[in-house]
């Protein structure tokens, strides 16, 4: 029984102290819900451009590109820290739940990148009835359903 007793307090000392320390500079970047990292190509459209698949959008580094109802936009990264895991994007972008649909994607800001869309009161680009309108149900991450 005494070992039994000792060996939980051995475990229960070990899970303490692996949370105890956490540089901050030590973060742990991982691209959890998204294909491995992308450079941006040149020849690609950046956030904020229209599209009708993914493949049309530029990546940035540990992002990678999707086309949401006819706009470019990234995915957001995973990151680990000491607070735990959380999304991030790239600056000059906003993180936002695509509701109806689920998941989270890094909308462009509008006075940081040109907008097909439409700018809404907080600033980002949003798709309009028209980008939507081109936007591919086989190639492109998020598209209306409407036919």
């Amino acid at each position: 029984m005494k070992r039994t007793n000792a060996l939980w307090m051995l475990i229960a000392m070990l899970v303490l102290s692996v949370g105890a320390t956490c540089p901050e500079d030590d973060l742990d970047e991982a691209d959890a819900d998204t294909e491995p990292e992308t450079d941006a190509v040149p020849d690609l459209d950046p956030p904020g451009s229209d599209c009708s698949c993914d493949a049309e959008c530029a990546g940035e580094p540990g992002h990678a590109a999707i086309c949401v109802f006819g706009v470019c936009m990234l995915r957001p990264a995973m990151v680990r820290d000491c607070a735990g895991q959380r999304r991030t994007c790239p600056p000059s972008m906003q993180l936002r739940e695509v509701y109806e649909y689920g998941g989270f994607v890094c909308y462009p800001e509008c006075g940081a990148f040109e907008c097909e869309g439409d700018c809404d009161r907080y600033g980002a680009c949003i798709d309009t009835e028209d980008t939507d309108f081109w936007c591919n149900r086989l190639c492109a991450s998020y598209c209306s359903d409407d036919d």
